[in-house]
């Protein structure tokens, strides 16, 4: 599609260039997601160390990337783990947590720079486990009272009739429960 001016020379028409435009638009998109895809899913673009996601009330810690898993941290006795991956960009977390009643999260639902995320695991009667997600030397350590078991991507830890029963962010309690929610997420990014 061509037109030509009042010199008579030609160029292209308006629905041309958009018609360009929307091309490289759907090419540049389509280049970035291929890019993010080698590199390791969107986790790659919060930095070297991928998003960690916490779900369901119980302790399942899942690395949210297509190619890294947990690895032992001395002394590999499966309370000490890290991210099989490059350094953080920052010793510091930014931290999302969705639940079924905010109510239950007195200091808030979001924290930009969290350096040390404790989750206390138990029932309705006693505390059974603890574990600290904590940013250190560039890299997340993850230190638990109880082994965890490892599944690839996923760290899991569980007891009959077992929840999540506080959420501690840098000594503060942030969130408190009295029984599961089925609802609670964590997301730890870069900030």
């Amino acid at each position: 599609m061509t037109e030509t001016d009042s010199g008579g020379a030609k160029r292209m028409s308006g629905k041309s260039w958009a018609l360009t435009a929307v091309i490289l638009t759907i090419a540049i998109a389509v280049g970035s997601f291929s890019a993010c895809n080698r590199l390791g899913g969107p986790g790659a673009l919060t930095g070297d160390e991928p998003p960690i996601r916490v779900r369901n009330g119980s302790i399942e810690l899942k690395l949210l990337t297509t190619i890294y898993d947990w690895g032992e941290d001395p002394p590999n006795d499966q309370k000490n783990w890290t991210p099989r991956s490059g350094p953080k960009g920052k010793n510091e977390y930014e931290l999302f947590i969705h639940v079924s009643d905010v109510n239950s999260c007195r200091g808030g639902t979001h924290k930009e720079d969290a350096k040390t995320i404790v989750l206390v695991y138990g029932t309705a009667a006693a505390d059974v486990q603890t574990i600290s997600i904590k940013a250190t030397g560039n890299h997340t350590r993850v230190k638990s009272s109880e082994k965890l078991t490892p599944n690839g991507k996923l760290l899991e830890y569980s007891v009959a009739r077992g929840f999540i029963k506080r959420i501690t962010v840098d000594d503060d309690i942030f969130c408190e429960f009295n029984e599961k929610d089925d609802k609670l997420r964590l997301v730890l990014v870069e900030p």
